[in-house]
């Protein structure tokens, strides 16, 4: 008789402890949860893209300047609704300049449309006038005066009868001339407030020094709160109600939509699979015993979670139900092995106990290797949250199965000695739990030529499948279709696609690059037009490129030297009385008293705030807007954007990093679409060296091996018949199921 291994001994030293001593075992499981829990109350969860990638990428580093730097980027849209174009203009008109006042602590600027804007442009038109027009204009003016005093002195002979000077001095001639063109920065909406075409809505965009996740969001919200409430009170206008929107508040309604489907899936997904196990074993026994372990081996992975990484994230949050799924696995198999023992053998307790540890524990700990080598394939990726994920749920696996093994004989135990079981071997029960899986064995021993000839046709056809699923681009670039969906009407995000088409794309949806030295606007802003320029029609990456260079331009010294002789002949004619006094009412604010440069420190802050950063700084920061009629939901346009901005190399050598969303999101899939393969391969060679290691090359780790390539074949003609697509967190599916998709083979095998 061979002697027992190293492992045999250890199984039934721990067997006679757990037999002899249940309820100490018992103890030890109840401190040991003590901890866990603790720790795993603790746990946050940080819904963020950038927490997807590692702090050294370039892209994460610069948002972080960016952030510190402008002081954060969040907006909160103050959204007034309930009234008519009327109220909702007098309160914006009201409330705006009260949540200015609110300081830099919370308010970083307040944009209520873009009549400032229009109205600085329109007031310093020379400074964006180039110098021919205005020599023009000075010409055609003075020329017009003269023709003017010769004819109010009877010496106009006639002799261009086309000529007609009193034409030059009316409003409509005047602002015609003295009006700037369109340019960079003038372009698109320039609506003077932002209200709805039917006049349904207001809007006021508020720029915070806030970033996502901030705490201190929801107390703005109240401030601004109890002014909007104060305006309507104070105004009466009675009947106005006001929301909130903005990346600051739709970024907090994501995260805790994020939070309530990790609880939401969680609950219900631990809840249908306790029903399952009830409903294969019908024993209370069963489903108290299995979750009680399957509870301590959970527990046990969100602790080293916590110790490890800190916090979850979107890929890591939804860890519940899958360690519950895959590790009650091993409970499963042990649970069935000592039932059929204790009721169809009729063995007595401490045997059912040996005889089911003995035939599963090497067969489950080869699965439970298996599983936690796929799960930690995923820690090959550069991803933070996926690396995080793979570490996470391979520890989890081994955590379970220990669990398992450490306290489901002790659990059984005490619970056999309160209420022991009566052997049964023609127990109902059995009878039921045939109709699981019953009718597949039954077809596979009538018919297993037939079987195997049908399951060979899946293979190649997977196989085929998989390579042209692969070809065609497996990644899915609806965004829409990734992020949760918001049937809600009143939600944020709702609110904010309602609101968008009014505010200014600069405003809304520009992204910022900032330089260090104001001496590098002009080249980085050259450099982004070329590109842009360059790009075919339908290709262009960006619309606009908007820099404080666009309100204050270069060389304006010739410029104010025309536009100050152009101001003296109108105030010439109108003092001539050319220019009569409802003409001159109109075009007054367009003749100053004194003509000067536009600099930087002369822009309003209603005008200049988007160029400031959080120091009061000014100039160093160029925006890019979106290509008109592109969406942000368009993957593949994102993925172009950030390409165009990403680096740019500046005539000195300086390089200028981009970042922002775009960017980030382009890094998340081209990272997914880059280490999948490498994730899936590591799973696949992890996964094949457990199965023959674990059953020493023979052919039973063959047979294995194969129906797991066939459910993997299988796996892939789904996909490409579904139209099923990829994105950065169901990706991770793919090497997953590899490794668990081996468990169920392993233990069959086992038995077998």
């Amino acid at each position: 008789m061979t002697s027992p291994g190293p492992g045999d001994r250890l199984v039934r030293r721990l067997l006679a402890a757990q037999t002899a001593h249940p309820w100490l075992v018992l103890s030890l499981m109840a401190l040991s949860l003590i901890p866990a829990l603790v720790l795993s109350a603790t746990l946050t969860i940080d819904s963020s893209m950038r927490d997807l990638l590692p702090r050294s990428k370039p892209s994460v580093q610069e948002l972080d300047r960016l952030s510190s730097r402008l002081g954060g980027m969040g907006t909160l849209i103050v959204v007034v609704q309930g009234g008519n174009r009327d109220t909702h203009l007098q309160f914006i008109r009201k409330a705006a300049p009260r949540i200015a006042a609110l300081g830099p602590a919370w308010v970083h600027g307040v944009d209520h449309g873009m009549k400032p804007v229009k109205t600085f442009l329109e007031d310093h038109w020379w400074a964006y006038v180039n110098e021919q027009s205005l020599r023009k204009l000075r010409d055609d003016l003075s020329q017009a005066k003269d023709e003017a005093v010769m004819k109010r002195a009877g010496l106009d002979l006639g002799l261009d009868d086309n000529s007609d000077s009193s034409t030059k001095w009316t409003a409509d001639s005047l602002l015609q001339q003295l009006s700037p063109p369109s340019t960079e920065s003038t372009e698109g909406s320039m609506r003077d407030e932002y209200v709805g075409d039917d006049g349904s809505f207001g809007a006021i965009v508020v720029r915070t020094p806030f970033g996502t996740g901030d705490d201190r969001v929801p107390q703005l919200e109240q401030r601004i709160g109890s002014i909007a409430a104060d305006t309507i009170r104070d105004n009466h206008l009675q009947g106005l109600h006001v929301a909130f929107t903005g990346s600051l508040v739709t970024a907090d309604e994501e995260h805790r939509a994020i939070v309530g489907d990790l609880a939401h899936v969680g609950v219900i997904g631990v809840g249908l699979i306790l029903g399952i196990v009830f409903a294969y074993f019908l024993r209370f026994r069963a489903l108290i015993a299995m979750t009680l372990t399957i509870a301590v081996g959970c527990a046990w992975s969100f602790a080293v979670a916590r110790l490890w990484v800190g916090h979850l994230n979107s890929a890591t949050g939804f860890l519940v139900s899958i360690l519950a799924g895959n590790g009650i696995n091993f409970g499963i198999i042990y649970m069935a092995r000592y039932l059929e023992a204790r009721h169809d053998d009729g063995l007595p307790l401490d045997e059912s106990m040996r005889k089911a540890s003995r035939e599963t524990s090497a067969g489950t700990l080869t699965a439970a290797c298996a599983a936690s080598i796929a799960y930690g394939s995923l820690a090959l990726s550069n991803f933070p949250g996926f690396r995080q994920f793979g570490l996470i749920s391979g520890v989890g696996m081994l955590c379970c199965w220990a669990a398992t093994y450490l306290f489901l004989p002790a659990i059984l135990t005490a619970s056999e000695r309160l209420f022991p079981i009566v052997p049964r071997p023609h127990d109902w029960r059995r009878r039921t739990q045939r109709l699981f899986a019953g009718p597949l064995f039954s077809l596979a021993r009538r018919a297993p030529l037939a079987v195997t000839a049908v399951w060979s046709v899946v293979v190649l056809a997977g196989a085929v499948a998989g390579v042209v699923y692969v070809v065609r681009d497996p990644m899915q670039y609806d965004l829409t279709r990734i992020r949760n969906d918001d049937s809600d009407p009143h939600s944020a995000r709702a609110l904010a696609r309602k609101v968008a088409p009014v505010i200014s794309p600069l405003r809304r949806d520009g992204r910022a690059m900032l330089v260090d030295r104001i001496e590098d606007v002009a080249p980085l802003v050259a450099e982004l037009r070329a590109r842009r320029d360059a790009a075919p029609p339908d290709a262009k990456p960006f619309g606009r490129v908007v820099s404080i260079q666009d309100l204050v331009p270069a060389h304006q010294q010739e410029r104010v030297k025309l536009a100050r002789e152009i101001v003296d002949i109108v105030k010439y004619a109108r003092r001539r009385g050319f220019i009569h006094d409802k003409d001159w009412q109109k075009i007054a604010s367009r003749v100053p008293d004194r003509v000067e440069p536009v600099t930087m420190s002369s822009l309003p802050e209603q005008v200049a705030w988007p160029f400031e950063e959080a120091d009061g700084a000014r100039g160093r920061i160029v925006y890019l807007v979106p290509t008109p009629g592109r969406s942000l939901n368009d993957a593949r346009y994102l993925m172009l954007w950030a390409d165009s901005f990403r680096t740019v190399r500046l005539p000195d050598g300086t390089v200028v990093h981009g970042s922002g969303d775009p960017v980030i999101f382009a890094d998340v899939l081209l990272a997914v679409r880059r280490e999948a393969p490498v994730a899936i391969l590591a799973s696949a060679i992890g996964t094949i060296l457990v199965l023959l290691g674990g059953f020493r090359g023979r052919l039973s780790g063959w047979l294995a091996l194969g129906s797991v390539v066939a459910g993997a074949a299988a796996l892939a003609l789904f996909f490409e018949l579904a139209g099923v697509r990829l994105n950065f967190l169901n990706f991770m599916a793919l090497p997953i199921t590899i490794g668990v998709g081996a468990d169920y083979a392993v233990n069959v095998m086992r038995r077998h």
